[in-house]
């Protein structure tokens, strides 16, 4: 059984990158909110595709609102951007 995480943009339906697993997929998305802010995730979508099916994960501020919780002040996050 093939499966993996598929991050797309929801305005051009492109997918933007593909990862291994879910955590590895969130992972990223922690890490381009801590070098870029939180803005640059909005308008994206986590979907996990198995064996040609897609469930999709979050999307748009969910998906910024899982990110953003996740987040602390310790990793060099404001409070103010969550």
């Amino acid at each position: 059984m093939r499966s993996y995480v598929e991050l797309f943009d929801l305005r051009t339906a492109n997918v933007v990158a593909n990862y291994t697993d879910e955590n590895e997929a969130w992972a990223a998305l922690r890490q381009a909110a801590l070098e870029f802010g939180l803005e640059e995730i909005e308008g994206y979508g986590l979907s996990q595709v198995r064996d040609g099916h897609e469930m999709l994960i979050a999307m748009d501020d969910d998906l910024v609102q899982r990110v953003a919780r996740e987040l602390t002040p310790e990793m060099g996050v404001s409070e103010s951007i969550l």
